[in-house]
């Protein structure tokens, strides 16, 4: 474990706009541009989000320094490494100090620092200006919005500009950034362009309709929408990337990237929105860029595994050629022929039963189960409820347990499940089972 001193500081590496709040901070300024590798049109880089590093706890560190390890092995030569938000717990400074002394140990020492404000980085009782100075000095960064030429790709970082939920990108800062959009787009029409910021924009991503941006949305998505080769990268959300639904296209591409310290679902099901073992969820990815494609590795960084296949995007600047859309899939989930599910009687009592079932197949992902419990002499449907099929788990459970409660002594029921992918699609045949309460 890292020794840390009491009061740590940390040389700003790149120049110092004036305050921030002023005209000239949604000039556009000088870019920054850094050449690993002039004969190569080639970019690697890694990504996460939302490490949330508090004052002394040692699992923040250590979730930290394993998800730079990982990175590290799955692209062993970076150009850049980026953190999109919420790096601190509460923005306090020795927050901040315990982050970068991790963070500058573990990265590899050519890979550009492309760091990002959140909401969480607001939490410290300072007015927003002192909050961005104190981001500023601690990482380095030239603003909380700047961008970066990196062999020849474009780098754009946005800074929410208040500590709200939903985030706060000002009509300035979006003006701003359709500037360097159009700059970036006249350097290379064909190339990508990856755009950085903590909130997910809303209605892309998976978990973007319950935590993406909220003010200006309509402006700052018109912006990217006039640009169909930017890919975005947000956190926030904490939803895990083992979701298909954490890529996105319809005018751009959008990336969810999960979390480094913990993962969170959508409200609703069985095992709520923070289920057993989410502090076991620890997830990012690695991106390699070459001309017009890109690929992107999901990385379990806990589990020290990848994440499904690689996404690919060829060709981002033409819609015609995106593939990952709301209306991809039409596959329904399947039960196989010899799928079973079966009453645990040890478990169960007079009134609830213990239920142990074979998950279902799909062609990208079961993300739920549908119980629905019949009262077998009247027919009667006495509950139905959801249950995740617990796929953000590195490998996914191949059975799952349900436990049946509120249920009569004595009486026999019939129980049927459903499975239910990430696109709604719901399997035809359903799972059936008949047990009796004690």
């Amino acid at each position: 474990m890292i020794a840390l001193m009491c009061v740590i500081t940390f040389p700003t590496v790149m120049k110092q706009v004036t305050t921030y709040g002023e005209e000239s901070d949604y000039a556009s300024a000088e870019v920054e541009h850094t050449t690993h590798d002039e004969q190569e049109n080639r970019v690697t880089f890694a990504v996460m989000s939302d490490v949330q590093m508090k004052d002394n706890d040692d699992d923040d560190i250590s979730k930290l320094e394993r998800a730079l390890d990982m990175v590290n092995k799955y692209a062993p030569k970076q150009d850049a490494i980026a953190v999109v938000g919420d790096l601190t717990n509460n923005g306090r400074e020795k927050q901040y100090n315990r982050f970068m002394t991790t963070f500058l140990e573990k990265k590899q020492q050519e890979a550009v620092s492309l760091l990002a404000i959140g909401n969480h980085d607001y939490w410290n009782n300072l007015s927003a200006r002192n909050s961005h100075k104190r981001f500023k000095d601690k990482t380095g960064m030239k603003n909380i919005f700047y961008h970066h030429v990196i062999n020849g790709y474009h780098f754009i970082v946005l800074g929410t500009e208040s500590g709200t939920t939903h985030g706060l990108y000002s009509i300035p800062q979006i003006k701003w950034l359709k500037r360097q959009l159009k700059m970036a787009e006249r350097d290379n029409p064909t190339q990508p362009i990856f755009v950085f910021l903590h909130q997910h924009v809303k209605g892309t991503v998976y978990g973007s309709d319950e935590w993406g941006t909220s003010t200006n949305h309509t402006f700052l998505y018109k912006a990217l929408a006039q640009h169909p080769q930017v890919v975005t990268f947000s956190g926030h959300s904490h939803y895990p990337l083992s979701s298909p639904k954490s890529i996105h296209q319809r005018d751009f591409t959008s990336i969810g990237l999960s979390s480094v310290n913990y993962m969170e679902v959508e409200e609703g099901m069985t095992q709520g929105s923070f289920p057993t073992g989410h502090t076991d969820v620890s997830q990012g990815i690695v991106v390699e860029a070459n001309g017009d494609n890109v690929k992107i590795k999901r990385i379990d960084f806990l589990a020290g595994k990848t994440i499904g296949k690689p996404w690919v995007i060829r060709k981002p600047s033409k819609v015609t050629t995106f593939s990952y859309t709301d209306n991809r899939d039409k596959v329904k989930p399947i039960f196989r022929n010899d799928a079973k599910v079966s009453i645990d009687e040890g478990k169960s009592s007079k009134k609830s039963l213990e239920i142990t079932f074979d998950q279902a197949l799909d062609n990208e992902c079961v993300h739920a189960y549908r119980i629905k419990v019949i009262d077998q002499e009247t027919n009667e449907v006495v509950s139905e409820k959801q249950m995740f099929s617990e796929f953000y788990k590195t490998p996914m459970p191949v059975k799952l347990d349900a436990k049946i409660e509120g249920l009569e002594k004595g009486k026999t029921y019939r129980i049927e499940i459903t499975a239910i992918d990430s696109f709604l699609n719901e399997s035809e045949a359903p799972l059936i089972v008949q047990g009796t309460t004690k």
